[in-house]
């Protein structure tokens, strides 16, 4: 069935009208030109990108400045005189941001959720697209899928989840494709267990989902003693993927865990491949920038904000493009011998990191690991803890119907030490007790937000 899907799905993409598979193979090979012959082909895509928003978009060409004067070579210095694009410009700069070109097949709005509260809006083509889907393929190919192999996608996002279930078209391309959708926005109990009879059912080789949903999928199982199928592997996205969080995920499946980086505005940024040494970054789709406080690049091993230039999209290409996230980059090659520079890790969105009042950075994940695995003696279900001010942390916990918090409050004063252990012994920790605590309108579920990190 899979070989004949194989061969079904080069028609299917021809009939399409895409290039998809002629990327993919693009990418397969290239994947393994030395560093510098990739990054010098990274240069001649930023510069076009460059040279076209230049000479095209209104945006780009009442700046003052002398892209004339920029080169091939030096390129990755030369972009540093464009200022960062925000999501405030690209609200307020919308119309002069885009132009159509005739000669694309497609183009199409589309949106990020806002998990910043910041949603924004903007303009993407079938080019775009193609490399996109390509990126994906290469990702899965790292991850032990091939074209055609069976895989079930955990996904939380109303667009995509309504866009995959509607039509016969689509039911006929996921059939071809070998997909099947199931909505993360519905993870009841009833819900849980049912997917699980759909993975057992499926036997997908590999299992695309939200973080926080193959998580809870996996805490599921193992509190349940459900026995749930192995895929090959899983691979997560639109998250942090804690380390608490992989280990539970590759020990209830059985298989290992890829993790990978993107967003709707750039698409794929990164993957990790079977050596799991860090995430390789896309150097033929997006050029990406780690930037300090003060907009100077970061060294390798610092955490600095995600800037990314996109590279495929010639509809409303992304210019240094402050997208909300924060990470390290790598200094080290990967074993695996592919020539792409490496994220060491993702630290999550800037308004998930706290800073204290002398203006210490502490990354989310502390409080997931203290709140979540270490202090939690299985009385807390979920929490979100939030800074509200630079001195006020809110901690909004649902707890189990076995625990209570009157009788449990030593267990919650090793809590509060532990977070003016970070933030300070003056900070007020406020407690607040809820029914439930909701994701976002994208489906992501946010265990810190910090309202005062600038």
């Amino acid at each position: 069935m899979n070989t004949g899907r194989q061969i079904l799905l080069p028609i299917l993409y021809k009939w399409a009208g895409t290039n998809r598979l002629e990327y993919y193979n693009y990418l397969k090979k290239n994947q393994w030109n030395s560093p510098e012959k990739n990054i010098q082909i990274q240069k001649h895509l930023l510069f076009e990108n460059i040279k076209f928003s230049f000479n095209r978009l209104p945006y780009y060409k009442n700046l003052d400045i002398d892209f004339d004067s920029f080169k091939i070579d030096t390129i990755s210095e030369d972009i540093k005189s464009v200022p960062f694009l925000t999501k405030k410009e690209l609200r307020e700069e919308y119309d002069n941001l885009y132009v159509i070109n005739p000669k694309l097949k497609r183009v199409y709005a589309n949106a990020s959720g806002g998990s910043t509260g910041e949603p924004t809006k903007f303009m993407q083509d079938n080019y775009y697209s193609d490399w996109n889907n390509a990126n994906a393929l290469l990702h899965n190919d790292w991850a032990g899928r091939k074209l055609g192999e069976p895989e079930i996608i955990l996904w939380g996002s109303e667009k995509d989840i309504l866009g995959q279930s509607e039509g016969i078209k689509r039911k006929m391309t996921n059939w071809v494709r070998n997909l099947k959708m199931l909505n993360s926005f519905r993870m009841t109990q009833e819900d849980m267990k049912k997917y699980i009879e759909e993975i057992n059912l499926f036997k997908p080789k590999m299992i695309l989902s939200y973080v926080q949903s193959i998580y809870e999928l996996a805490n599921f199982a193992k509190e349940n003693n459900v026995r749930i199928f192995s895929p090959f592997s899983i691979m997560t996205s639109a998250g942090i993927l804690y380390p608490e969080y992989r280990k539970l995920i590759e020990k209830v499946f059985n298989c290992p865990v890829f993790n990978r980086y993107g967003s709707r505005e750039a698409g794929d940024m990164a993957c990790e491949c079977e050596k799991h040494e860090g995430l390789h970054l896309n150097v033929f789709n997006q050029y990406i920038e780690i930037i300090d406080k003060n907009g100077k690049n970061c060294k390798p091993g610092e955490m600095g904000e995600v800037v990314v230039t996109t590279l495929r999209n010639y509809t409303m290409p992304l210019i240094r493009f402050k997208i909300g996230d924060m990470a390290v980059l790598s200094d080290t090659q990967c074993s695996c011998g592919r020539g792409l520079p490496m994220i060491k890790n993702l630290i999550g969105r800037v308004t998930d990191v706290f800073k204290t009042k002398k203006g210490r950075i502490i990354p989310g994940e502390y409080f997931i690991h203290f709140i979540g695995v270490v202090l939690n003696k299985g009385i807390i279900r979920k929490f979100q803890v939030i800074q509200e001010k630079e001195n006020l942390i809110i901690v909004k916990l649902v707890l189990d119907c076995k625990g209570s918090f009157v009788k449990n409050k030593r267990d919650f004063d090793d809590i509060t030490e532990k977070i003016k252990l970070v933030m300070g012994e003056n900070t007020e920790i406020e407690y607040k007790l809820v029914d439930d605590i909701l994701p976002t309108k994208s489906g992501k579920y946010r265990y810190t937000i910090s309202k005062s990190y600038k």
